[in-house]
């Protein structure tokens, strides 16, 4: 019977690493559960000690009083000041050995487990630094690559690859009113690819009410509104973030909402842009001229708040 040792060997030294790898990605999960055991279970420790501490501090205090009987009823010269301070101290060594026997494993199981809880959160700082460093450098390469195209291509090509917009051409009959005769009149229009949207970027329409109405000059008036009074935060509160602005605008709230927006500093922009006031869009173009009532925005969020702070 032959027997692939090569193979077998191989094969454990996968799966041992394999689940070294998993104990890593969850180390912060386990960390904080078996720390939160662990403390539970020092309390439950240190309560059942607390009931045996007293017959030891019964007898203690049996062997005390019989020192002090010892020496107040025998002559100096049998039991002398020195044999009773000597017999004191070995009952006060013997009772505290009994204490630290009793309530030593409580205390270092509760210090373990504070410490798998700190270990945890350390871990979690760690990798939460090491995704804002990721993403910052991300954020970087993309805003020069944009920068590198827009002075190349322009800024419609910039837009046009960002956002894969295509041009569709569609034809309807329109009646002529002084001649009467129908003829046909073709229309450009450009689409967008809702799975190339940026993460930031929202379309202001329907879904965001009650806010949003279908009167496009209203609806402009809100946004330029907004949009000021944002700026204003930003320049005296310092900061703003991204969810902030969504809810004034009626739109859902996102998980990276909560951590990217707008700081005061001097690598920022140091305003806030819903890209729609100059028209950079095809769909921004029909806003402005009263065409459609919604709009897509695209806001100029600097980056994640918090790594601007640790600048700070």
């Amino acid at each position: 019977m032959n027997i692939n040792f090569a193979g077998m060997k191989l094969l454990f030294t996968r799966t041992t690493g394999r689940t070294a790898l998993l104990a890593q990605k969850h180390a912060p999960t386990i960390l904080i559960i078996g720390g939160t055991i662990g403390i539970a279970t020092s309390a439950i420790m240190a309560y059942k000690a607390t009931l045996k501490a007293e017959d030891v501090l019964d007898r203690a205090k049996e062997k005390l009083e019989a020192i002090r009987y010892v020496a107040d009823n025998m002559p100096k010269e049998t039991y002398s000041k020195k044999d009773y301070q000597k017999d004191l101290a070995l009952v006060y060594y013997q009772t505290g050995i009994k204490f630290v026997q009793l309530y030593g494993p409580a205390v270092l199981l509760g210090t373990a487990s504070v410490a798998a809880i700190w270990g945890s959160h350390h871990i979690l700082t760690q990798r939460n630094s090491a995704l804002m460093a990721a993403y910052a450098a991300l954020d970087k390469g993309f805003s020069d690559y944009r920068s590198r195209v827009v002075n190349e291509l322009g800024a419609d090509q910039d837009h046009h690859f960002r956002y894969n917009t295509k041009k569709v051409i569609t034809e309807e009959k329109v009646v002529d009113p002084e001649t009467g005769k129908t003829k046909k009149v073709k229309t450009e229009d450009t689409i967008y690819d809702p799975n190339a949207l940026s993460v930031y970027s929202k379309m202001y329409d329907e879904t965001c009410k009650p806010i949003w109405t279908e009167n496009a000059e209203y609806n402009y008036f809100h946004l330029r509104a907004q949009q000021e009074y944002w700026n204003n935060i930003l320049h005296s509160r310092g900061f703003v973030f991204l969810n902030e602005v969504y809810a004034s605008l009626g739109i859902e709230p996102t998980q990276i909402g909560q951590k990217v927006g707008w700081w005061l500093n001097k690598e920022g922009d140091n305003y806030i842009c819903f890209n729609f006031l100059e028209g950079q869009t095809p769909s921004a173009k029909k806003f402005l001229a009263g065409k459609q009532p919604e709009v897509l925005l695209d806001f100029n969020v600097d980056g994640i708040i918090y790594q601007f702070l640790e600048k700070k």
